[in-house]
């Protein structure tokens, strides 16, 4: 540990899941139930749970009190998993310091996995781990493909949003074509505000591909 800071806390080991039917991981918008899971030693356990569903919310206004609601339930964990989150409860909970995973499946399943990617995409982010992630090729000149097969949920330690940043921030590309399993959250997300301009089609199978083009 470096002098001159302060001990860095543990990073809390709780994941918030969204749970629908059969137990399996639902969207915010179905009649579900947000379960808090907790790790001790090595075995995960259900903390607290809730019943939740925005999908009578007709209203920004009535949409932003049922996220307060979400927020103060979800306390210090930080960590949500769903079927599916986007729209205005993804911005919600991605400006409050939210990490939201859509996967499919049941918990504990998937509950490791997403720990451990947390936990490297800390240590990336306090400069501690420089595992390098996939890079782009030129297809022809400005135009640039990557693909993120394999690389979604598989628990290697790397995000898209730590993947993708630093080539949408140095723009050195007319477009630039990802070819995904599913379209990143936030990537759609600074889709629809305006922030990037692109677009998201659907390929075969559950495959997507996000088309961006370059603007100053």
């Amino acid at each position: 540990m470096k002098s001159g800071k302060e001990e860095e806390k543990p990073m809390n080991e709780e994941i918030a899941v969204v749970l629908g039917g059969h137990g399996k991981t639902a969207t915010l918008h179905d009649s579900a139930e947000i379960v808090i899971y907790k790790k001790t030693g090595r075995q995960w356990s259900l903390l607290k749970a809730m019943p939740f569903c925005i999908g009578e919310v007709f209203n920004l206004h009535q949409l932003r009190l049922k996220m307060k609601e979400l927020i103060a339930f979800l306390g210090e964990c930080k960590v949500l998993a769903a079927l599916s989150v986007s729209g205005a409860p993804y911005f919600e909970l991605e400006k409050h310091g939210y990490a939201i995973w859509e996967i499919k499946g049941k918990p504990p399943a998937f509950l490791q996995m997403i720990l451990d990617e947390e936990t490297e995409s800390a240590c990336r982010e306090d400069g501690l781990d420089e595992k390098p992630g996939p890079a782009a090729e030129e297809v022809y000149p400005g135009h640039l493909r990557i693909s993120l097969h394999g690389m979604q949920g598989c628990g290697n330690g790397l995000s898209s949003k730590q993947i993708l940043q630093p080539i949408l921030k140095k723009g050195e590309f007319l477009t630039l074509e990802i070819l995904c399993d599913h379209a990143p959250p936030w990537l759609v997300a600074k889709i629809l505000s305006g922030e990037l301009r692109g677009v998201v089609e659907k390929i075969a199978g559950n495959e997507s591909r996000i088309l961006i083009a370059y603007s100053k």
